[in-house]
């Protein structure tokens, strides 16, 4: 089990990437890509993985400032 951090400035959220040195990076590096907004650099594959494709650019769930962008979505947590 490998666990990275880094810090990354907001303004430039770039970062090499490790898919190939570790093919297990492929799919977290999609993930994070994805909900977060980081770029990896020499990925070879930074498709969507997890959001819907009317998901718009640019929006990424799991970050701080994140704003709802469908005031009709339905946010059910099953409480």
């Amino acid at each position: 089990l490998i666990s990275l951090r880094v810090k990354l400035q907001k303004d430039n959220l770039v970062i090499d990437s490790l898919a190939s040195l570790f093919k297990g990076a492929d799919w977290i590096e999609r993930e994070i890509h994805e909900i977060l907004g980081i770029d990896f650099k020499g990925h070879p594959n930074l498709k969507r993985l997890l959001l819907p494709d009317e998901w718009p650019q640019g929006v990424y769930p799991l970050r701080r400032d994140y704003k709802e962008w469908d005031k009709d979505a339905i946010r059910d947590r099953g409480v």
